[in-house]
């Protein structure tokens, strides 16, 4: 029998038509049965169209909006997925938002692995961010804050006008905090300088107000001070803020641009939802809350002065430093078999124990302040009095700047008690080194997601660049 010639130009046709699809698309149908073909690839038809390329071309770009081909990465992008899925408690789980009824294995192969690895670590970096708050930024702030304190006492500057010029001051900076943000981009050179410039003015006025306030009230006898410190105590516990009493070394503020400039108000409102409500609770938060927590830290000094050794300022300054940093070392200890208990609490006894945590740590700061500060004026300030001032208010808050946990020094906004979920509640914000690694990690994180980007872009960009077929000439062979 006679065979018959296949015309060249349909052999040309056909060798075009396979020369214009993509080398990922030869495969495709082999990754599409074994699950591994990504979900935009699989809803296209092949041979793949001009307008699925751009399609898929616009997906790879926006990686925040449409990371399908995320979904199905090799191993090593899945396990980040997990590790950023697991790393987020209060995220929801991945496994739950795909609905699926049971814990997938890589989630819980996670999970092992990270508990295997990740616990003594964790626990290592808890035990120094402690010891670095209490040790190395505490002293610093308390240094800062004699410095101040004492060069406005040797000026002999007026209590009741530089009080209210120290809330005047306060309550535009509460005011102006989502201006400043939007004006100072981040990284740039005007926000390094203006963050110093707004460092150094509020902590200034923040020392102020508490000499001033502290000035006001020294005429009252030991009776009306007791009575005024517990009258603002019962006060603070009423309003749930007897958070705000703990200070360093509880406490441990970082030098970011999205919290920089930010202070807290009482009830939590929007500057954009409510108007003048905002400007009322900035109002109460700091002309109110915050001279609450003035007066009753004076009570409470006042107490240790008249029973803790008032004959001998040495032996009282020691005996403050054992108190308050063995209450420091008691209160870091059982933070998180207490944090364990209180989750398991809810209403009022979750809010009451809540409440105990942290008067017992307030004592302790209150301690540890007073310690310090006896200290400073024994064997600093007595022997040079004008240049140990400047030392003491200059030196400690440029290294706080270069640590970059400057704002430490500030007293600002307002913290609500058993506002977070569950034992997260009596969890102090002292995390120094832990915030340095996740900011590293996020990083890395971030550009590996961008250079993926890249890579889809750019596969996109040759998919794009051959011509193919639409409807490729069929042949009979």
């Amino acid at each position: 029998m006679a065979s018959k010639s296949v015309p060249r130009k349909v052999i040309l046709g056909c060798v075009w038509t396979a020369m214009s699809v993509p080398a990922s698309d030869m495969w495709k149908e082999t990754r599409v049965a074994a699950g591994t073909e990504p979900l935009c690839r699989q809803q296209q038809a092949w041979p793949t169209s001009a307008a699925s390329r751009e399609k898929r071309k616009a997906s790879a770009q926006d990686v925040l909006a449409a990371p399908l081909w995320q979904e199905h990465q090799p191993a090593a992008a899945a396990d980040e997925k997990w590790s950023a899925s697991c790393e987020d408690p209060a995220a929801q789980p991945l496994w739950q938002e795909q609905g699926q009824g049971q814990v997938p294995a890589e989630y819980l192969q996670l999970q092992r692995r990270r508990g295997r690895r990740g616990r003594l670590p964790g626990r290592l970096l808890a035990v120094a961010d402690a010891l670095l708050a209490s040790l190395v930024i505490a002293p610093l702030v308390v240094t800062t804050w004699v410095g101040v304190w004492t060069l406005e006492e040797t000026h002999q500057l007026p209590a009741v006008p530089c009080f209210l010029a120290a809330l005047a001051v306060h309550l535009t900076l509460a005011l102006i905090q989502d201006y400043l943000p939007r004006r100072l981009p981040a990284r740039s050179d005007d926000f390094r300088t203006a963050s110093r410039g707004y460092t150094l003015l509020l902590a200034v006025m923040c020392i102020t107000q508490w000499r001033s306030g502290w000035a006001t009230a020294k005429p009252l006898d030991l009776r009306a001070t007791l009575l005024l410190s517990a009258v603002c105590l019962v006060a603070l516990l009423c309003v749930r803020s007897t958070k705000g009493l703990l200070t360093p070394p509880f406490f441990v503020f970082l030098d970011r641009h999205g919290e920089f400039f930010a202070i807290s108000t009482r009830f939590r409102t929007s500057r954009s939802q409510h108007g003048v409500l905002w400007v009322l609770d900035c109002a109460f938060s700091v002309l109110v809350v915050g001279n609450l927590i003035v007066f009753t830290w004076r009570g409470v000094w006042t107490l240790l002065d008249l029973y803790l050794y008032p004959d001998d300022q040495l032996w009282s300054a020691i005996a403050s430093l054992v108190l308050g940093y063995g209450v420091v070392l008691v209160a870091f200890a059982l933070q998180l078999p207490l944090s364990l208990a209180v989750g398991r609490l809810q209403g009022a006894s979750r809010l009451l124990a809540a409440d105990l945590y942290h008067l017992v740590s307030f004592f302790g700061t209150v301690n540890v302040w007073r310690g310090v500060w006896n200290v400073l004026e024994i064997f600093l300030l007595e022997e040079y009095p004008e240049l140990g001032c400047w030392v003491c208010a200059t030196l400690p808050l440029f290294l706080l700047m270069l640590l970059g946990c400057g704002n430490s020094v500030l007293v600002r906004g307002v913290f609500i008690d058993g506002e977070e979920p569950g034992g997260r509640c009596i969890i102090f914000p002292c995390k120094y080194l832990r915030a340095y690694l996740q900011d590293r990690k996020q990083k890395k994180r971030e550009k590996r997601r961008q250079q993926l980007a890249e890579q889809m872009v750019n596969s996109a960009n040759h998919a794009t660049s051959l011509p193919t077929f639409v409807n490729p000439p069929e042949t009979t062979l």
